[in-house]
């Protein structure tokens, strides 16, 4: 059986499941879902986000939100087949906070499981068209690329990314409230 690594791009999936309603969900259970839709034996999850932002000196409501992440983060790690890769929430001078090294880390993963055969298939949980050329790569290496996605507003995928996978895998709300 085809092995399959699950990208999660947390500020992506936080978007599908509020749009849906959903506050909890099990991520290992969910992993386990997407690969049994695809036929593939769950190989690894890798998950991808950034700690809350905190200024110098963090405020009260800045620490109690850290600390909810660090906690939520922590449970990410524990689970078993889970690797969380954190990049950096900045503050630009216009008050707007950007993620940096969240979308590089990602594309790193994807391109060295490819080229080192350990998975044939690969589920993107995002709609960010900067994974393209990784996409491009590992369909290259001979995996088949599935976009896990949701077609609520504001959960949009970008055309080009939606173009360049293989296949896709809708996320609705009863898909959701199943996996609970």
């Amino acid at each position: 059986m085809d092995k399959a690594a699950v990208f999660i791009d947390n500020g992506y999936f936080k978007q599908v499941l509020a749009s849906h309603g959903t506050k909890y969900l099990r991520f290992d259970a969910f992993s386990r879902w997407v690969c049994e839709r695809i036929n593939a034996e769950w190989y690894r999850t890798y998950f991808y986000d950034c700690m809350p932002y905190q200024s110098n000196p963090p405020t009260q409501e800045e620490r109690e939100r850290f600390s909810r992440a660090n906690s939520f983060i922590y449970s990410l790690e524990n689970l078993p087949r889970f690797q969380v890769r954190l990049g950096k929430l900045i503050k630009l001078p216009n008050g707007v906070f950007k993620q940096k090294g969240v979308d590089i880390k990602l594309t790193i993963d994807l391109l060295k499981l490819s080229l080192g055969g350990m998975i044939q298939k690969a589920i993107l949980v995002g709609s960010d068209s900067d994974f393209v050329p990784v996409i491009q790569e590992a369909k290259n290496e001979g995996i088949i690329v599935f976009s896990c996605f949701s077609r609520n507003p504001g959960c949009g995928i970008h055309d080009e990314l939606y173009k360049t996978c293989d296949d896709e895998i809708e996320l609705t709300t009863d898909i959701l409230k199943e996996i609970k």
